[in-house]
């Protein structure tokens, strides 16, 4: 719905944030009916850091939405020096790259109803109790998009509503898929020096490797590449034979302090799904 001001557009649900977890609220939305709006500063498909690994209890529903990721992965492997602690998963969990995940789960809620808005950074966040479209979220093209109801799906905007910078960053986070990596069904987690990393299998015979460590391993190893690539190569039995990107994913670990304004406390604060590690969790790998 239009408003006089045609730099001002009323919305009855508004997302910001288009990954996992701003998508599938959008993708319940509209089995519901409902129309919202998505804005994401990114596109689709494109690379994300994450460790691209989906566990069992989110499969009906993504199984109910014709996007169920077909590679399994039923074993878990944790390795630390020269010991392994393998153990079998109760239900099989399942592997897919954010690349085709999201891409998905975007061109769903689209042919359902939902607007998604790409290439579109939020600027500012202004909230008015007494009106009826509460929300009024700035762009930095300079639309408003005023809301009756506001979803927020990522972390980093709470940077900008506490006005606060995040704290110094201490740990980088990468990510590379590769060919010729035999992972036999199984999440390897590695404890590296300063850091740890993990690998499975994803869709189109290939594995993802996340990895998170102390910027100052990374810095002594002279760049990203030589990090992973040295953690890789020094790993018993993994001896990539193609590197896929043409240079790593590299993403700084968000860091985000809460917001004290009372007034956010009644915004809907989407993290993630429950197959994915929540970044309130996430957060102490990063302190």
């Amino acid at each position: 719905m239009g408003s006089n001001n045609q730099n001002i557009e009323k919305l009855d649900f508004l997302i910001i944030g288009g990954g996992v977890a701003g998508l599938a609220a959008a993708n319940r939305l509209v089995d519901r009916g409902i129309s919202p709006t998505i804005v994401d500063a990114g596109s689709y498909p494109s690379h994300k850091i994450c460790g691209e690994f989906i566990s069992y209890e989110c499969h009906p529903i993504l199984k109910d939405w014709n996007v169920l990721p077909s590679v399994l992965i039923d074993t878990v492997r944790f390795h630390i020096g020269n010991k392994s602690f393998p153990f079998s998963l109760p239900m099989a969990a399942r592997g897919v790259s954010r690349f085709s995940f999201d891409d998905s789960l975007c061109k769903r809620a689209l042919e359902r109803g939902a607007e998604v808005l790409t290439h579109t950074k939020v600027v500012d966040i202004a909230y008015n109790p007494d009106a009826l479209y509460r929300y009024s979220v700035s762009l930095h093209s300079g639309q408003v998009l005023q809301a009756r109801t506001l979803f927020i799906g990522t972390g980093r905007i709470l940077n900008l509503l506490s006005g606060k910078p995040p704290p110094k960053m201490r740990y980088l986070g990468m990510k590379a898929h590769f060919e010729g990596i035999e992972t036999e069904n199984s999440l390897e987690m590695f404890v590296i020096p300063q850091g740890y990393l993990g690998m499975s299998m994803i869709e189109n015979d290939r594995t993802n490797v996340a990895c998170i460590a102390d910027i100052r391993a990374v810095k002594n190893a002279g760049s990203p590449d030589k990090y992973l690539n040295g953690i890789i190569e020094t790993t018993e039995g993994i001896l990539p034979q193609q590197h896929l990107f043409p240079r790593l994913t590299i993403i700084p670990p968000c860091i985000h302090p809460i917001p004290s304004h009372p007034s956010h406390c009644i915004l809907t604060l989407f993290w993630l799904t429950p197959s994915f590690t929540p970044p309130h969790q996430s957060q102490e790998h990063y302190r």
